[in-house]
């Protein structure tokens, strides 16, 4: 999923801009959130820097504060090297300094452009685009469209999220045709078949029973006994008693032995 960061130092454009994004996001059944609008640039740096995420980033260049916007985008950038970032501001004059930074931003908006809404959602779509695109190695993604709603997103939308962190895919029982997968931080619920999906993961991915695919990077234990993986966050799925020799051999292939 694309996480989107809005930093602002007046609270009413801060208020502003977040609630239009929201919306646009919302209505246009994208799989993005806003997970942190801020006045303070430390703080989206406080949230980047515990945790690893995709980024498109609306920055004001003057946050009156001793880090401006351009400042804040190269700090960024160590955390998120390929993020998108949007430079708003009040003043043209002042993203000159962006070559200065040698700052690779997405786009230059000007405060008072009658066209900022359109240009804001221009760089939502491009962003979004960019990011499920297969074409595109921005991330090693997985994307699907959304069955059901979440507490975030509305069904229909489409996420796409990092292959690296998703622990296993489940058919869902109590909906034909329907499949559950657990990333480390999401949960969402999708139309598919697991014979469908694992054409579109990778060698990591190994179908450990009729119910389940499973990331083999992301175990942490096997009970051979009880015929059950196991997870860091305290989840377990059935493995069918054929495959255990299978999984062994691929844990010391990509995780080392358990």
């Amino acid at each position: 999923m694309l996480s989107i960061f809005i930093c602002e130092d007046q609270p009413e454009e801060l208020e502003s801009t977040t609630t239009f994004i929201e919306n646009y996001i919302s209505m246009e059944n994208l799989g993005m959130e806003v997970v942190c609008a801020a006045t303070s640039p430390h703080e989206i740096l406080d949230y980047i820097s515990e945790s690893k995420v995709a980024g498109l980033y609306f920055l004001d260049v003057d946050l009156q504060c001793e880090m401006d916007g351009i400042q804040l985008a190269e700090a960024i950038r160590k955390y998120d090297p390929r993020g998108f970032i949007v430079f708003i501001t009040a003043d043209a004059k002042s993203l000159t300094l962006t070559f200065k930074y040698r700052v690779e931003a997405m786009d230059y908006i000007v405060k008072g452009d009658a066209y900022i809404k359109e240009r804001i959602s221009k760089c939502i779509n491009d962003a979004n685009a960019k990011y499920i695109s297969k074409s595109t190695p921005l991330q090693d993604t997985f994307v699907y469209k959304l069955s059901g709603n979440t507490n975030k997103l509305s069904k229909g939308s489409v996420v796409s999220v990092d292959r690296s962190k998703i622990l296993f895919l489940e058919v869902n029982q109590a909906r034909p045709h329907s499949l559950i997968i657990y990333s480390e931080n999401s949960k969402h619920e999708f139309r598919g078949k697991l014979s469908h999906a694992q054409k579109e993961l990778d060698e990591r991915f190994f179908r450990c029973h009729r119910a389940f695919i499973v990331n083999t990077t992301k175990i942490t234990a096997i009970d051979e006994k009880g015929l059950k993986l196991k997870f860091a966050n305290g989840d377990e799925i059935d493995i069918a008693a054929k495959y255990v020799k299978k999984i062994k051999l691929m844990l010391g292939k990509f995780s080392g032995q358990v």
